[in-house]
């Protein structure tokens, strides 16, 4: 059996041998090619970095549709905008959500109070003047006001943002009543979870200092 098996074998080399070499070259990659090359992949990027007002947009916030303009634009190659966030992460770039800030912002003032006023503040809420006066007012809140345009600073801000998001997303209240019972009943969630309450203050960077 192993001489028929050489004599096969034989048989299939000479063969091969007797096949043009053009049949016999090996098969290229399969699938589609991609339609970019990395040149093309390096232009986008720097057109990413130069923003979409160099495009001509008005604001500087790349959106899917954008990003496809440029790809566009900078190789000539058309994708929908449903797939050009797959050439971002090619590149390494994600999705972010969009910091809204005035421009009224006094930078200065705002860094100046976190660095001046906070610390003083902190001290002062654990006197004990301070706690008997609090007694005092029965109830009272003693107020005081954050540096203009600047929400960041006040750990609230990061509670209603986690309230609305992630305790109660796409919920669609049938009445007011129904929206505040609701609501309240996420609040008492969320008092019961101190390591939560604690990490906003740490989101507005007021604590720990």
């Amino acid at each position: 059996m192993a001489n028929a098996f050489l004599a096969r074998a034989s048989e299939v080399g000479r063969l091969v041998d007797s096949f043009p070499r053009w049949l016999l070259k090996k098969a290229g990659r399969a699938g589609r090619k991609p339609r970019l090359r990395s040149e093309d992949l390096r232009r986008i990027e720097r057109g990413l970095k130069r923003g979409p007002q160099a495009l001509g947009y008005e604001t500087n916030l790349w959106t899917s549709s954008r990003v496809a303009h440029l790809i566009e634009h900078e190789c000539g190659v058309k994708y929908d905008p449903s797939q050009a966030w797959r050439i971002l992460r090619q590149l390494g770039w994600s999705c972010q959500r969009p910091t809204g800030r005035a421009l009224e912002r006094d930078e200065t003032k705002i860094q100046q109070w976190k660095k001046d006023r906070w610390p003083e503040l902190r001290r002062s809420h654990r006197g004990r003047l301070v706690w008997e006066f609090v007694r005092e007012q029965r109830g009272r809140i003693w107020l005081e006001f954050l540096p203009a345009y600047a929400p960041e600073l006040n750990p609230v801000e990061y509670l209603w943002s986690h309230w609305k998001q992630h305790e109660l997303p796409n919920f669609c209240p049938k009445s007011v009543g129904e929206l505040s019972h609701y609501a309240r009943k996420a609040l008492r969630r969320m008092r019961r979870r101190p390591t939560l309450v604690m990490a906003f203050w740490e989101q507005a960077e007021l604590f720990p200092l």
